[in-house]
């Protein structure tokens, strides 16, 4: 019994002797925790944005680089003058989008690049972030905010008034307002749909404002040149009653 008890501390010495390596396991774990962190700290050259991640700071100083212009709205005003309102009006209530002639807002570069640094579209609801905080939209939310989706009224519509000019007009608040771009003097094939149902009403195509501008606003976000024409309307959907970001007052950062 005696020799039997005496062996038994020898085995827990060995054991323990080959249990030693498992020790240095948890230091591992300790660098992963500060890069998931929600809350990094901002960096100065960001403009106080707080990027969630390297993807993110990467797309944000990208953007932040790139140019900027300025994005054009239709001038009610102007087309008054020019005798073409009651035109143009009437190619966009055609399909339900004459809420558009009403859109005017400032351009913001800084929430611009954040909010295409971070947005993505996931089964009709798009995400983004604006001023540090997560939002989320549906597109027939965006439809309703910025062509409040007006019915079309048939005895409003008149083929007669509908003249070349006019159609050009409507083109360029197109090229501004349904696929951002600087460059407005060539006519893209969603563009010609577009133009297509505004002066064929009898046909009932009413084409979904909100998804061909995310697509299009999915599409800048992946984009790594040209000039970046979409702040107002980052900035219409900021203040909408559907997200109510803090948007910053007029900066030298808005134009």
């Amino acid at each position: 019994m005696e020799a039997t008890s005496s062996k038994r501390p020898r085995q827990t010495k060995s054991s323990a002797r080959r249990r030693k390596p498992r020790s240095p396991s948890p230091p591992s774990r300790s660098p992963s925790p500060p890069s998931r962190s929600p809350t990094p700290p901002a960096d100065p050259s960001h403009f106080g944005v707080v990027c969630l991640g390297p993807v993110q700071q990467g797309k944000l100083e990208s953007f932040l680089k790139r140019g900027h212009a300025i994005q054009k709205f239709a001038h009610v005003p102007t087309l008054k003058e020019l005798h073409v309102y009651n035109q143009v009006k009437t190619l966009f209530r055609n399909i339900g989008w004459h809420g558009l002639l009403r859109v005017h807002e400032l351009s913001y570069k800084v929430p611009t690049a954040e909010f295409l640094s971070s947005v993505y579209l996931d089964h009709g609801i798009l995400y983004f972030r604006l001023m540090n905080q997560d939002y989320e939209i549906s597109l027939d939310q965006i439809n309703a905010i910025l062509t409040q989706l007006h019915p079309y009224v048939s005895s409003a519509a008149k083929a007669s008034s509908l003249i070349h000019p006019v159609i050009k007009v409507a083109h360029r608040i197109i090229a501004s307002l349904v696929a951002p771009r600087e460059e407005r003097s060539t006519i893209s094939a969603l563009e010609l749909k577009i133009l297509y149902a505004m002066t064929h009403p009898e046909n009932n195509l009413i084409p979904h404002y909100g998804r061909f501008l995310c697509h299009k606003l999915i599409r800048l976000s992946a984009s790594r040149s040209g000039k970046i024409v979409c702040e107002g309307i980052v900035s219409m959907l900021a203040k909408s009653a559907h997200i109510r970001a803090p948007y910053p007052v007029p900066t030298s950062h808005c134009r």
